[in-house]
């Protein structure tokens, strides 16, 4: 079901605390009534006509989880739906190594990220239907 806001709106899921979740927002654009959802920009994201998902890992800190919707003024925002997932905190390591400046990074379980691409490194596509957890991987 679309849903689509004129104003500020949250949505609040009780979570466990110190765990990291992956927050997945569906997006399917259409025209309804005076809403065109394929003309509406969130954050400098536009959706393309057919289903987009955004992805994003958050580290959570306390027992809820708060998700807040603000659109543009004079303009709207919409969703057509949402996940909520854990991550084992294994997954995510506390360091990377970087490019540009060369160096160390340490703190990355403390910081959102947003997924752009999931690699499978030295081995062929995997599709969402064949992956555990619904992802899709493309070959390096």
């Amino acid at each position: 079901m679309t849903r689509i806001f004129t104003g500020t709106s949250n949505y609040m899921f009780s979570v466990g605390s110190n765990r990291r979740y992956w927050i997945h927002l569906y997006f399917f654009p259409f025209v309804y009534d005076t809403y065109n959802m394929n003309s509406v920009l969130i954050s400098n994201f536009n959706p393309k006509v057919g289903c987009v998902m955004k992805e994003f890992s958050e580290n959570v800190t306390s027992n809820t989880l708060i998700i807040t919707f603000a659109p543009s003024n004079d303009s709207f925002a919409f969703l057509n739906a949402l996940e909520v997932v854990s991550i084992p905190n294994e997954l995510i390591s506390d360091d990377a190594i970087t490019i540009m400046p060369s160096g160390n990074f340490k703190g990355l379980v403390t910081q959102a990220s947003e997924t752009v691409a999931r690699v499978n490194m030295g081995g062929p596509t995997i599709t969402s239907k064949n992956d555990t957890l619904w992802q899709a991987w493309f070959p390096d």
